[in-house]
């Protein structure tokens, strides 16, 4: 029987396909074929040797470098005035907290989303730190809400083969009814055209984890990164708790 605490080993439940995720993107990460399931280490608050969130970077590798990005590719496609093409988040966004699926996210009237439509999908983030966090934020919570799956996998993925291979799968499972909330974050990186967000979450079975999105600016708007194979670029971790983290949360 797979150790449900194994959560880095190659042979541990990460590596098998016959787990899915539950609310990490649920929809886009089933389909992906991550080889994960929360509720294996989410039932189990005291499972025994965490794995430990990667070091804050100290000095963003993106933000060290001269902007590059024009006027006109730093703005938003739905006309948000925020541009910022350096920089960090100090304290908590301020935002208005809804629920989509079953998991809340994140409103801000100045870096977005802006484009809220009535199925619960949401879009169009401001080309800032601040933005980058709400996008982030959003695109974890639409995870919770599989009828989203294809405009996510249309509109929130960058461009690249790993779109191509979720625009042709379908998700299949809805998470095993694990239920997640956000909790924190962390800027692991942040650029005039990347952004890396350490999002931490906690699940309705007690346990505590972090994501990691990797984000790129295209066409006007914050979207995430998949491999070539559909994959995400970063695996869920469990946490000891959130010291490291920003705590963010509406729930």
């Amino acid at each position: 029987m797979t150790d449900p605490t194994n959560i880095s080993g190659k042979q541990g439940i990460w590596s098998s396909r016959r787990f899915v995720i539950a609310a990490v993107v649920v929809a886009l990460v089933v389909a992906m074929g991550v080889g994960v399931i929360i509720s294996n280490f989410a039932g189990r608050s005291d499972a025994a040797d965490p794995v430990q969130p990667p070091p804050a970077t100290q000095v963003p590798s993106h933000s060290a470098a001269t902007p590059t990005a024009s006027a006109t590719d730093s703005a938003s496609f739905c006309g948000l005035a925020e541009v910022k093409l350096v920089g960090t988040v100090s304290n908590p966004p301020e935002a208005e907290w809804s629920l989509v699926g079953t998991t809340a996210a994140p409103l801000s009237k100045t870096v977005g989303p802006k484009i809220l439509e009535p199925d619960g999908y949401r879009r169009c983030f401001a080309h800032s730190p601040e933005g980058s966090v709400i996008a982030t934020a959003n695109f974890f919570a639409m995870g919770s809400k599989r009828t989203l799956y294809s405009k996510v996998a249309e509109h929130s993925v960058a461009a690249g083969a790993g779109r191509d291979v979720l625009l042709g799968a379908q998700p299949t499972s809805s998470g095993g009814g694990v239920r997640v909330q956000i909790a924190g974050f962390r800027i692991l990186d942040y650029g005039a055209t990347a952004a890396t967000i350490d999002l931490a979450f906690r699940t309705s079975k007690g346990a505590t984890g972090s994501q990691v999105f990797d984000l790129v600016w295209e066409a006007g708007d914050w979207k995430f990164q998949v491999a070539a194979n559909g994959d995400l670029l970063n695996q869920p971790v469990q946490l000891p708790d959130l010291a490291g983290y920003l705590p963010w949360s509406g729930a």
